[in-house]
């Protein structure tokens, strides 16, 4: 007698055979549903890591308007490059800038080492842009004292990366004590 493909299908969970099927069956759902834990897990992380990314971003954002909105005058701007910049402020203090081997550092003379206000960043797409009172770019950095003396605002430009993510900042400072005293006439 010829058995159907049911009679075949069908098997005693007891025996060997049908044992070690469902063996094999409970390892690759194991399997699948680990991967599915892990891959939870590593969502988990990337989102944390974006957070604390994006909090230390904004914060070195803020910091770098803050302290230039302080800019005694256009004599002030100290030294102007594409990586780093340094002012006195109207409390003169001299207060530096600088993005370097994957970090924004934020150090003021006399207060000890730098400190490190965003780390991960794309040190390749990140640096400082100054403009005049036309909004032209001024491009020849660093910038001597004649074209220091032009520097109408000043951006901060930067990138962090959060694994295959990259996120943009930036922030853009109108000097306020230099333009108190140096507002175009209307």
């Amino acid at each position: 007698k010829q058995k159907t493909a049911y009679e075949i299908y069908q098997c005693d969970w007891s025996s060997d055979v049908c044992s070690s099927d469902l063996m094999s069956l409970i390892a690759i759902l194991s399997g699948v549903v680990g991967l599915m834990i892990a891959s939870g897990f590593q969502t988990i992380d990337h989102a944390q890591r974006r957070k604390v990314i994006a909090i230390d971003g904004t914060h070195a954002a803020e910091m770098f308007r803050r302290d230039m909105s302080q800019m005694k005058n256009a004599n002030s701007l100290l030294y102007a490059g594409s990586k780093r910049i340094q002012f006195k402020t109207a409390a003169n203090q001299i207060i530096e800038y600088q993005i370097s081997n994957g970090y924004i550092y934020r150090t003021i003379s006399g207060q000890g080492n730098a400190h490190i206000l965003a780390k991960a960043v794309d040190v390749a797409n990140s640096g400082f842009q100054y403009f005049d009172s036309n909004n032209a770019t001024l491009i020849s950095l660093p910038l001597n004292t004649g074209n220091r003396n032009k520097v109408w605002t000043i951006t901060l430009l930067f990138e962090m990366v959060n694994f295959n993510e990259t996120i943009p900042f930036s922030a853009t400072v109108f000097p306020k004590n230099y333009h108190i005293n140096h507002d175009p006439e209307v």
